[in-house]
């Protein structure tokens, strides 16, 4: 498992280290990290998931199997033991915003408990809340990327205007930067990425984190943002 101390350190967010681990305290947002690549499988656990899930799975390349398969298992295995249900009778819908839910029995606390799942590489980001909103977004960092071409189609003015101020060391990490805090943002209302500026979005209570770590020799860059209307808002860049 990746542990991510700069989010444990804001009070607020709890980074756990194994799937297992039973969540204590309801009031904080509680995030888990994988490495697909050495989360191996046993034989019998693809009968956690779904006909559906099976289904994507087989789609894909040999090489992606495993990883999409260890995902679905990944996911299934911290939620069900959250609600205190078997992984494969969990049961997943979109609502109006095209954002998953879990449809099961009441979870603790009689809250609803919210989830978002962000995949790049081998890399899984789980986050679980149980009384706000939350998006959260990783992506492993390539340096043979057009990055101002990508920003200005797709960043508001303000955001490429930061991204050109920088200097061309830092231009790959602030854009995943900027990118990634976007992205968060969008898939917390689950309006997608093609908005053009998700700010208009913004509430006036939320808190927006950015974070890296390495894997290996793999550099991540992500954003992890969450809506409670009982905090002030408050922006980490």
């Amino acid at each position: 498992m990746i542990s991510i101390n700069s989010l444990n350190k804001t009070g607020q967010i709890i980074v756990h280290t194994s799937p297992d681990e039973k969540i204590n305290d309801h009031r904080k947002m509680h995030i888990w990290f994988c490495d697909l690549d050495n989360n191996q499988l046993e034989l019998t656990s693809k009968i956690m998931l779904s006909a559906n899930e099976l289904a994507r799975v087989e789609r894909l390349r040999q090489h992606e199997q495993s990883r999409f398969a260890a995902r679905f298992v990944f996911v299934r295995k911290i939620l069900g033991n959250i609600v205190d249900v078997a992984p494969r009778s969990l049961r997943f819908c979109n609502d109006l915003n095209g954002k998953p839910r879990l449809v099961s029995p009441n979870v603790k606390n009689e809250k609803d408990l919210n989830f978002n799942i962000s995949h790049s590489e081998n890399l899984l980001a789980l986050a679980v809340s149980f009384d706000c909103e939350l998006g959260i977004d990783i992506e492993v960092v390539k340096y043979d990327v057009d990055f101002f071409s990508i920003a200005e189609m797709n960043f508001d003015q303000k955001s490429f205007e930061l991204l050109r101020a920088v200097s061309p060391p830092k231009v790959a990490h602030s854009f995943y930067r900027l990118w990634t805090r976007k992205e968060a943002l969008t898939k917390m209302y689950g309006v997608g990425i093609t908005i053009e500026s998700p700010n208009e979005f913004v509430p006036e209570f939320q808190s927006l984190y950015s974070f890296e770590f390495s894997v290996e020799k793999k550099e991540i860059v992500g954003a992890f943002v969450f809506k409670k209307f009982n905090n002030l808002f408050k922006d980490h860049l």
